[in-house]
């Protein structure tokens, strides 16, 4: 009998405790502490590139080619870059490539060199911005094809020459227009054999010439002297034609 009370006296007890946390003339049960929750903040992606185009391309032989692009950098400091290039549909692009060291790039252009292309094929080149922490960005992908060849300037002529004074004269060239759309012309008129004809000319945007003749002010000539002008056409995607000229002198 007296177990039995003992027993129901633990059976009250513990019903009391449910109902309050504090027992009459007992001790204060104590109340477990929450413990703080930690949360990591997550290290963002690197922003992947942007303006990605085709620079130029030159063929070396056959259907080998190099071809160069650049993008605009990713923000994000302390990157490096995958780049491939592959034909539209192909396996082994960017998505699955940088698998060696010298692939990746820390720059923002891509030179590929003796890459073998088709032309009318459509290729795809693909740039993913990799941080510090090898964290990849989303892919950037250009669709681009071999161009097509960039016609010349044809029938160059020496118009006239007006003297200015001693051996200054004004000098008037034309020809016939590249019948490839939206070209520039890089032109120069040098006497034979100097350097810095056409081939490595036209480093200022002033030289460039949209239109099918050109006037040379200014410039000093010999006569008995032999010279030669020289055109150039150059398409939108900066691919050039070859490099027209003619030999001529002071009348």
């Amino acid at each position: 009998m007296k177990l039995k009370m003992t027993a129901l006296g633990l059976i009250a007890i513990l019903a009391l405790s449910a109902c309050d946390t504090t027992i009459p003339g007992g001790p204060t049960v104590p109340t477990v502490p929450t413990l703080p929750t930690t949360t990591t903040t997550p290290i963002p992606s690197p922003v992947q590139v942007s303006g990605l185009k085709l620079d130029r391309v030159e063929n070396v032989n056959g259907n080998t080619y190099n071809a160069y692009f650049s993008w605009e950098a990713s923000p994000t400091p302390n990157v490096k870059y995958c780049v491939s290039t592959t034909s539209v549909g192909s396996t082994g692009n960017v998505e699955g490539g940088c698998t060696w060291n010298n692939q990746y790039l820390s720059s923002d252009t891509q030179r590929g060199f003796g890459l073998m292309f088709d032309k009318d094929v459509d290729y795809k080149v693909s740039v993913t911005t990799i941080d510090s922490n090898n964290q990849l960005s989303p892919v950037t992908t250009l669709t681009w094809r071999i161009p097509t060849a960039v016609s010349p300037a044809t029938n160059l002529k020496l118009d006239r020459v007006e003297n200015v004074n001693g051996n200054t004269y004004n000098v008037f060239f034309s020809w016939d227009a590249s019948t490839t759309p939206n070209v520039k012309y890089c032109v120069s008129t040098t006497s034979v054999g100097s350097t810095g004809n056409v081939e490595g000319g036209c480093t200022w945007n002033n030289q460039y010439l949209s239109s099918d003749t050109h006037r040379g002010f200014g410039l000093v000539f010999e006569k008995g002297y032999t010279y030669k002008f020289q055109v150039t056409a150059i398409d939108a995607n900066n691919n050039q034609s070859v490099t027209n000229s003619i030999i001529w002198q002071l009348p």
